[in-house]
């Protein structure tokens, strides 16, 4: 059950980059989703916005993103990782959305787990999640998509998958 977008596609890096270049930053210089939130002054909680605002494409070819980050189609090769140097279009806004909304139901599900006593909060995060590796970073598959509706119709309050894209678990 390998799933080839989430190796296809290096997508902090290449949201990052192109998020500091359209804000006016070095990208070269940004290689951390930490270091970016601090250079726009944002938290994960405000990224949403910032990400419809500025990668308001559902997908990015190779020459657009070489087009935004001002660099050759071979420039733009050696950034990427191995797996993705031969791909022609990203899905950036998508798995930027992913990847900022899941940052931010971590920060939840820390907070309500140190309130305690919040099950219900907790199992509407992990399907938020679930739903989000489904929809927005498509690293899901069919199979645990029912696995998950599986343990809910059992009764668990929450289901989600992890380790998307190298071996897969199922939580509830």
């Amino acid at each position: 059950m390998f799933d080839e977008k989430t190796e296809k596609e290096n997508v902090y890096l290449d949201v990052i980059a192109v998020l500091a270049k359209k804000h006016g930053f070095e990208w070269r210089n940004v290689e951390k989703l930490t270091e970016l939130l601090t250079l726009l002054q944002k938290d994960v909680s405000d990224m949403k916005s910032v990400v419809e605002h500025d990668l308001p494409q559902q997908s990015y070819t190779r020459e657009d993103l070489c087009s935004i980050l001002e660099v050759t189609d071979a420039e733009f090769t050696m950034i990427l990782s191995e797996n993705t140097k031969n791909l022609e279009e990203f899905q950036l806004s998508d798995r930027a959305k992913h990847v900022f909304e899941e940052a931010a139901r971590v920060r939840k599900f820390k907070s309500t787990c140190e309130r305690g006593n919040k099950v219900e909060e907790l199992g509407r995060l992990m399907n938020e999640s679930h739903k989000s590796c489904r929809d927005l970073y498509e690293c899901s598959h069919p199979i645990l998509d029912e696995l998950v509706q599986t343990a809910l119709d059992a009764g668990a309050v929450g289901s989600r998958l992890t380790g998307a894209g190298y071996a897969y678990h199922l939580f509830f």
